[in-house]
């Protein structure tokens, strides 16, 4: 579960490149699993799943291009965050490979993976609600993120007061809310489907994430929580 924390998070608490020590690693298990398991994992279905991958990647293109276009003197930066924001989701898709691959050849179940993804949100909401009530450790966080953040986007939230930046990981703006509103998902798609409304009253306590840190993450996950809905309790023809 800690391992799937810093992947998903990336909070570059060694302070030597952890990004990238994490980035080396989900490289070398990538080859591995495309070498010795692509018959179970290039098909059709598993096509499909990490096809959802794209709109995001499309988004974070276009946002890039027209930003560059609007400011072809900063097009280096904007091209920087671009890629910044791809590799995590290149990470994502990775960590996808090795769940699918962990269902279908290792005979892990299914619920076993939503539990590590369930503690996974739990632990950020802990760094969350630490940060908002101990400055402190909110400081130190910030702290980490500085040595892989833009320290100019993130004076100026802190200049005029900024409610946001609570938690701990390597970005607390958008990428980081695309990430939580996917889990919050989750774990309210979990409750749905096994008709556990303690499972839907945590997603919603999660919601804490995106509503202190990337608001397009709150939109998202009740989007998210929609869709659900709307999947399981629409008539069935």
């Amino acid at each position: 579960v800690i391992y799937l924390f810093m992947a998903i998070f990336q909070p570059n608490i060694l302070g030597v490149g952890t990004f990238k020590l994490i980035l080396l690693v989900d490289f070398a298990v990538f080859a591995f699993l495309v070498v010795k398991y692509q018959r179970v994992l290039f098909n059709k279905k598993v096509m499909m799943l990490f096809a959802g991958f794209l709109p995001f990647v499309l988004y974070l293109f276009v946002s890039a291009m027209i930003h560059i276009l609007k400011y072809p003197g900063k097009a280096g930066i904007y091209m920087s965050n671009f890629t910044g924001a791809v590799l995590p989701l290149f990470q994502c898709m990775i960590l996808g490979l090795v769940m699918v691959l962990l269902i279908k050849v290792k005979g892990i179940e299914y619920s076993e993976i939503e539990n590590a993804l369930l503690f996974v949100s739990l632990i950020q909401l802990g760094c969350v609600l630490l940060a908002l009530f101990v400055p402190q450790i909110r400081t130190m966080f910030i702290d980490i993120m500085l040595r892989d953040t833009d320290a100019s986007r993130i004076s100026d939230f802190l200049r005029f007061g900024s409610t946001r930046m609570y938690g701990l990981s390597r970005n607390l703006f958008d990428l980081f809310g695309y990430i939580v509103s996917i889990l919050i998902t989750l774990v309210f798609l979990k409750g749905v489907s096994e008709n556990k409304n303690i499972y839907k009253l945590i997603s919603v306590v999660l919601l804490i994430i995106p509503l202190l840190n990337a608001r397009t993450g709150l939109v998202l996950a009740l989007v998210g929580f929609a869709v659900v809905l709307a999947f399981y309790f629409t008539p069935k023809k």
